[in-house]
């Protein structure tokens, strides 16, 4: 009788460890996919950062009193700011920069103000698409934090539930979750 109880405790042992072995992966898997994606942002953004500092010393010389995206720069630099951070005064200096380019349409004759700009185009658009290798990542993340059995593995491994590039991403995120709930 010992012996059935020894060799069921045993069986029961290794299914909770190939469960546990299981979500480690997948957790491990979402992790490093995330860090990927976040790699791609990062270069990217410091691209833009690059192509506004390409950028600025042009529009000062047109606009002497113009130092907003200068500004940024120096507050991008000197906060030592995450990729969120980053992304969100970027996306302020895009809007500055458009502002300057609406109010002062012969600048997009200029062929170095042209170029540089159709670079921030590209730009954009690899940044995007890293956000959202980056949100679709962190979907899969987030659910496997929310959801049991992985919300236990989750716990061992003492992570957090991470946060979106995109305010929509995360509604979504929270429409599926309470959809697993029912």
């Amino acid at each position: 009788m010992w012996l059935y109880i020894v060799v069921l405790a045993i069986i029961l042992i290794a299914i909770l460890l190939m469960i546990f072995v299981v979500y480690y992966n997948k957790y491990q898997f979402a992790i490093i996919r995330i860090n990927e994606a976040e790699n791609k942002v990062s270069k990217s953004l410091k691209e833009k950062m690059a192509l506004f500092e390409r950028l600025i010393p042009i529009l000062k010389e047109k606009f002497k009193d113009e130092n907003r995206l200068l500004d940024i720069m120096i507050r991008i630099k000197d906060n030592h700011l995450n990729n969120f951070e980053i992304n969100k005064e970027l996306a302020t200096a895009s809007r500055i920069l458009n502002e300057i380019l609406d109010n002062n349409v012969y600048l997009y004759e200029e062929e170095n103000i042209k170029v540089i700009l159709d670079e921030l185009f590209m730009n954009r658009q690899d940044i995007e698409a890293g956000e959202r290798f980056y949100n679709d990542n962190v979907v899969i993340y987030n659910k496997l934090i929310c959801s049991f059995p992985s919300n236990i593995v989750g716990v061992f491994m003492r992570l957090k539930r991470k946060e979106f590039y995109e305010k929509e991403k995360e509604e979504i995120y929270e429409i599926l979750k309470e959809g697993n709930k029912e």
